[in-house]
């Protein structure tokens, strides 16, 4: 058995990492996987750790400030269990850089105690793997996300249409000033398509004043929306509605990393525009240009357009790097 440890709540990337990375260890490691809410950890789930040949720490940005003892509020005293990053990411804003990034004490402590005791921890891009080679740790791999992972996609790939039937934005994490010109001019360029806006977080995204703020400002764009031809649908608290509405779609556009991961998993097409370290790390190790949040609308609609331009080249770049590193994900899958 496999324990993982993941914290999957309100947003909709959240389930699909730990959809995505069950499904990996499940194929590869070991049939039977149970998961566990990293939030709700009892003396029962520790019981369950005991009885794991691992525990495997999933669910995106985790390498942050507070990785501990705030993202994985674990007892460490208490498991004998081999701890096991799989996937995770690096977490900071579009003005900071690897180099000047620093763990606190606790923090660091706890992912070097991690890795003295594993073979092997998986990364899913280029700038975490330099963060954690800077602090001497060399048993880490570039597997990518999880969600680079459709079992069935695998071997496929990537088909250019050029004339997309169905297209989603996916709306920011904050308020993004070129998210009202690039609807427009996503509405004019493609009058015929089937369009929709995405709020992976839902409509209020929490209950705090920025969520109330956030609230507010998806009004306003469902409403600019709708007068350009949007529909507005909430995929938060789950899997299934994210699977659905971009099952059926041709091109996303936005700011959501794992509407583009999923996206490009499936083998559609994808532009996704950073708005921090977690964009621009992915887009990057995927072998693409960051297109950085608050560059301008012209920058995103040139994007766009280079995308028809050259028949999908940097999505088919993008896909062949994901058929390329699967092996190294099943290498590390295979050291746990």
């Amino acid at each position: 058995m496999l324990v993982t440890i993941s914290g999957a709540f309100r947003n909709s990337g959240d389930y699909l990492i730990g959809h995505r990375a069950r499904a990996l260890l499940r194929e590869f490691v070991d049939a039977e996987v149970l998961d566990q809410n990293r939030l709700a950890i009892d003396a029962e789930s520790y019981k369950n750790f005991d009885a794991a040949r691992a525990l495997i720490l999933c669910g995106g940005p985790a390498y942050q400030p507070l990785i501990f003892p705030k993202i994985y509020p674990l007892d460490m005293k208490r498991i004998e269990t081999k701890i096991v990053p799989m996937g995770l990411g690096w977490k900071g804003n579009l003005s900071q850089t690897p180099e000047d990034f620093k763990f606190p004490e606790p923090a660091e402590k706890f992912i070097r105690e991690v890795h003295d005791n594993i073979k092997l921890s998986s990364v899913r891009d280029h700038v975490t793997l330099s963060i954690l080679n800077g602090m001497g740790l060399k048993n880490v791999s570039m597997t990518g996300c999880p969600a680079w992972y459709d079992l069935e996609f695998i071997s496929k790939d990537f088909t250019y249409r050029a004339n997309p039937k169905r297209i989603v934005f996916s709306l920011p994490a904050k308020p993004q000033p070129e998210t009202f010109g690039t609807l427009a001019w996503l509405s004019d360029r493609f009058p015929n398509a089937e369009k929709y806006l995405a709020l992976h977080h839902g409509w209020r995204p929490s209950k705090s004043e920025k969520g109330n703020a956030m609230r507010n400002w998806h009004f306003q764009v469902a409403a600019f929306g709708a007068i350009r031809g949007f529909k507005t649908v909430s995929i938060a608290d789950g899997l299934d509605k994210m699977l659905e509405l971009y099952g059926g779609a041709d091109l996303h556009v936005g700011f959501r990393v794992h509407a583009h991961l999923l996206m490009l998993s499936q083998r559609r097409a994808s532009i996704l525009i950073a708005e921090d370290s977690r964009g621009v790390g992915q887009i990057a190790s995927l072998g693409g240009e960051p297109l950085l949040a608050g560059g301008g609308v012209e920058k995103i609609t040139d994007a766009i357009s280079a995308h028809f331009d050259t028949s999908g080249a940097g999505v088919t770049k993008s896909v062949q790097v994901m058929q390329q590193t699967f092996p190294v994900m099943k290498d590390f899958l295979a050291t746990i």
